[in-house]
């Protein structure tokens, strides 16, 4: 996370490497890797393993000023196809059989029912995951 001690995709695979458990990996939020300067090629760069899971969302292209990156975060995330992260090129740097999840908080919503949100980010989903046809095959755990 931007705002944190270790803000770049490069610094907390240093770190969880350092720390030297086999066990440890990183959970990848594809926001905080935009919000951060990293793109999905960073990934090529990692040993393999090292990302345990991944927490889908989608954002503007434009990076917000420092003051409003928390509230984005925390409220202002887009589903899946509906921003102009580079979604579908990290999916394809993924190894088969990551895990995927969604962290979609959006502020917009927060009225909604739990049930509501669900069938609205599952839809969200089912059309990003459409857009694949053709690129191979990641399934959503």
């Amino acid at each position: 996370m931007r705002w944190r001690s270790l803000p770049t995709l490069q610094q907390a695979s240093a770190f969880v490497l350092a720390a030297g458990c086999p066990n440890a990996n990183l959970c990848l939020d594809c926001l905080h890797l935009s919000r951060c300067g990293n793109a999905p090629s960073d990934l090529a760069a990692l040993p393999p393993g090292l990302v345990g899971y991944v927490q889908l969302c989608d954002a503007p292209a434009a990076i917000p000023p420092d003051d409003a990156i928390i509230p984005e975060a925390r409220g202002g995330r887009m589903f899946p196809g509906d921003g102009a992260l580079r979604l579908h090129p990290l999916l394809d740097l993924l190894p088969d059989g990551t895990p995927l999840s969604l962290e979609v908080p959006r502020q917009q919503d927060a009225g909604r029912s739990t049930r509501d949100r669900a069938q609205l980010a599952a839809e969200a989903m089912h059309r990003f995951l459409g857009d694949r046809s053709g690129r191979g095959s990641h399934v959503c755990g």
